[in-house]
């Protein structure tokens, strides 16, 4: 799993929980920190592969400025998480989870 905040972002606690809960469960977590631009994300997804990306996208963010990670994601059948903005869960190939029991309770559906 890769778990990042895309540029602009700075709220790391909650993505840095998520982490940590990922860890927990027995996945392989890549944290490469705050403020990532997404150019540098799509490259990593690309290299990485991962079978989740966790975002942290707080604030006013712009839905077009995360439509090239969420593409990327769709197109590699990649599950992709959010859970620090609730405008981005009407957003198609973006899972919103409220909580870490949100987040847990998808990985069991999704990861069997």
């Amino acid at each position: 799993a890769i778990c990042v905040c895309i540029e602009n972002e700075f709220h790391e606690i909650g993505i840095l929980c998520v982490k940590i809960t990922l860890e927990h469960l027995g996945w392989k977590v890549i944290y490469p920190g705050s403020d990532l631009p997404l150019k540098s994300l799509s490259d990593l997804i690309m290299k990485i592969k991962p079978d989740l990306v966790c975002l942290s996208v707080k604030g006013n963010y712009k839905k077009n400025k995360v439509s090239e990670i969420i593409e990327l994601s769709v197109k590699n059948k990649i599950m992709i998480v959010n859970g620090g903005n609730p405008d981005l869960k009407s957003v198609k190939g973006i899972v919103y989870c409220a909580s870490i029991g949100d987040l847990i309770y998808e990985l069991k559906n999704n990861f069997k």
